[in-house]
């Protein structure tokens, strides 16, 4: 053998080592960015989820509502019993947890104001009138809310038309003759106890065999409104149902009115919501998705949270790095022995 084939065939097994230490590189990295892509597809299926999951319930509320229309349509006059026996069989808490409710908002004009006010005092409730009381060109007000528990007896003859947030979104609904969503109020329903944020669903009711074709016509022959109201902590808690734990454990998301992130927007805090209070930290993932319904916008804000992250600490990728530094010395220590290098 030459003196020049001698360094070289010594040099051999450390090339073998090197060798087989960046293939044991290649294949720990391979490994962790499919861990990573896992995870990451993890994370936007939940995302998905939550945004498809508010969508889909919020067009099962306005069906909802939508069938209510219909008892007022089929109807010359619907009768209190006659609503809350409607209301009790679509059996809300179990079919459709998180709603408040189902109600009905009547348009009143200031002549007929004092009218009205007996004949529902005469139903049975002396104490009943038009709230807040003060002069105004039109009023409405909550004639009927089920159930009638003694949260939604706190609505009972609220003018939802004298607040400007509700009164943009039932002037919407009345115009176009569609479901409308308003934006973030405090409901009348709320206490200082366990305050929630909320909105409400509007869907229009016209005077029965009378036309609402034309913008005009439906100004005209409004009769009220059926809608909904909804505390945002209550809906989410019932949309999400028994799969909030599993999503609350790996990511968390906040919800805002319309399209702009700040604390002034916030309906839905996640925090409050599950009582914790997370590190700060910057998430490895986040998102934002929209959801549009009823001519009103939400932006969801979606993160990760330590839990789903930890999963990135991929454990095969250590027993990859051991087996590559056990089997490159390995061959580079047999090398040695076959060469009689050693």
């Amino acid at each position: 053998m030459s003196r020049n084939a001698f360094p070289i065939q010594r040099s051999l097994p450390w090339l073998i080592l090197v060798l087989g230490l960046l293939i044991t590189y290649i294949f720990q990295n391979v490994a962790y960015e499919e861990n990573y892509k896992n995870v990451h597809e993890r994370f936007n299926f939940r995302a998905n989820e939550i945004a498809a999951n508010i969508q889909s319930r919020l067009h099962s509320y306005k069906e909802i509502l939508q069938g209510t229309k219909g008892l007022f349509i089929s109807s010359d006059h619907v009768t209190r019993i006659e609503f809350r026996e409607y209301v009790k069989q679509l059996d809300l808490a179990r079919s459709f947890p998180g709603i408040q409710g189902v109600g009905f908002s009547l348009l009143i004009k200031p002549e007929d104001l004092a009218n009205h006010i007996q004949e529902i005092r005469n139903e049975g409730f002396p104490n009943y009138s038009v709230h807040p009381d003060a002069k105004r060109d039109i009023y409405t007000s909550i004639i009927h809310l089920e159930p009638f528990d003694w949260r939604n007896q706190r609505a009972f003859g609220f003018d939802m038309f004298s607040q400007p947030i509700r009164r943009a979104a039932m002037q919407e609904a009345l115009d176009k003759n569609e479901t409308t969503l308003s934006g973030m109020v405090t409901l009348i329903q709320e206490t200082e106890k366990g305050k929630q944020l909320g909105f409400l669903m509007y869907l229009p009711v016209y005077r029965n065999n009378q036309p609402h074709t034309t913008l005009r016509e439906r100004r005209q022959n409004i009769l009220g409104w059926v809608y909904a109201p909804f505390r945002m902590h209550d809906l989410m808690n019932g949309i999400m149902g028994p799969h909030f734990g599993e999503i609350g454990n790996t990511i968390a998301f906040d919800i805002y009115d319309g399209d702009t992130i700040s604390t002034a927007n916030l309906m839905y805090d996640f925090n409050k919501q599950t009582g914790t209070t997370a590190a700060k930290h910057k998430p490895v993932f986040s998102t934002m998705k929209q959801v549009n319904f009823g001519g009103h916008q939400w932006t969801i804000a979606i993160h990760s949270l330590p839990s789903l992250e930890a999963k990135l600490q991929y454990e095969n990728s250590k027993y990859i790095v051991l087996a590559g530094a056990i089997v490159s010395s390995l061959l580079a220590h047999c090398w040695l022995l076959s060469s009689g290098c050693c």
